[in-house]
Order: C-alpha cells, then structure tokens, then sequence
C-alpha cells in the first residue's frame, strides 16, 4: 500500500512535537508566570517601558533578602520552585521575575512582599496611585539600599531629619514636603521621578483629610539642609 503523503502543515507539527524540551523538575516559570529577560519582557496593557535602574533596585532588595534570610541559592529555589540558575540570574538582574515568583521569593526570605511590591510594579513599568503607595515605595527603596539605619539616613541627608522622622518617613504617615522626600529618595539610591506621582496622590490625600478634619497636621521637616 503506498503510505499516504502528509501535508506541509502535518509535517510542521511533527517537527515541534519530536523538537519540544521535556518539562523540567524545576522550570524558569509557570506558565508564562516567570518573568522575561531584562529589558524584554512582556508587561501588562497598563505598563510603560521598565527602567534598568528599577530592575537593579529590585534586584538588590531580593539579594539583601537572601542574604538577610541565609538562603543558598539551591535551597532558595528549592521553595520558590524554580531552577538555582533562574535564581541567580533573577538576584544579579538579568532577569526580570513575575510577581508570583516574586513573592514567593520574599516569603521564603522572610521578608515582607507589601515592601517589595512597588520595586517590582516600577520594573515593570507600573506607578500605582494608591493609598499607602509613597510609604512602601520608599520602604522598597530602604530594602534596596540594604537597610541602612536612620542614623546613616539622617547624616547622608545632611541631618535634615531626625531619626524619628526618617522612621515616621519609612514605617509610619509622615508626608514632608517634596523636597525632603526627594533628596531621601536619592540617599537610598532611587528615582524621584517614580516617586513624585506616589508624593502627589499622598499629600493630595493628606491635605484632604485635613481639611475635613479627619487627621492632624504633622510637622514637615525642612529641606534646605540637602542642598
């Protein structure tokens, strides 16, 4: 019997059948949930183009957690599920992880997610405008920066601050003037350009709530002293 001849399109699927890698007991990602390389991956419709310098901000904020949490690379991606290699690549910048294995990384670390999320939303090239946004973006920044104490802060900044500000600044609601929040910015190495829109919608909301009388003023600690 002459064997039937397949068409181009059968011959093309048996191709990437017989070519398709096997799945690995630790892939780089789940589903299209493992993030791309640096400077090519695929953001959201909401996304603009990420930053290198917010893709080694969030970089340096996982390595301090695996430092801070001493993890091996092995057991780190043990508990994340993915590869030693992926992670590595993932803690020098090369590679630009999803959230999901973001997350899982922190966890595994110890750490808090909430204080990693806006250094992954900038990578991504995402400004949230939230409540509470200005806050862990510079408690994103302070992790990147390896959690320098307020004493460093305060004579980097020129001592424009105290030590109880700067934590306000960090931990707690304190909303000084833009001035003082960008020079903290540039202390702990970020960008005031993502920072500005989160001041924005922080003193917005501040200066609302006073008005209603729903928060008292605070003190805002003066710039002049960062130059």
């Amino acid at each position: 019997m002459t064997p039937a001849v397949r068409t181009d399109a059968e011959r093309r699927r048996a191709v990437v059948v017989r070519t398709s890698p096997s799945r690995r007991a630790h892939p780089e990602g789940e589903g299209g949930e493992g993030g791309g390389r640096a400077g090519g991956d695929a953001a959201g419709p909401d996304s603009g183009p990420p930053g290198q310098d917010s893709r080694t901000a969030l970089a340096s904020a996982l390595s301090h957690l695996q430092r801070a949490g001493d993890k091996t690379l092995r057991a780190l991606a043990d508990e994340v599920r993915v590869s030693a290699s992926y992670i590595s690549r993932i803690l020098s910048g090369e590679r630009s992880p999803s959230w999901k294995i973001t997350r899982r990384m922190v966890h595994a670390c110890g750490g808090d997610p909430e204080a990693v999320r806006p250094l992954w939303d900038a990578a991504h090239g995402r400004r949230p405008a939230r409540a509470g946004s200005l806050h862990a973006a510079l408690r994103g920044l302070y992790l990147s920066a390896a959690c320098p104490d307020a004493t460093q802060i305060c004579l980097s900044s020129g001592n424009a601050l105290t030590e109880r500000e700067v934590k306000g600044l960090l931990h707690g609601s304190l909303v000084p003037d833009w001035e003082t929040v960008g020079a903290v910015v540039g202390v702990l190495h970020g960008r005031p350009d993502d920072i500005r829109p989160l001041w924005d919608h922080a003193r917005l909301t501040q200066l609302s709530c006073l008005s209603y009388g729903l928060a008292p003023e605070r003190r805002t600690p003066r710039a002049e002293a960062f130059g």
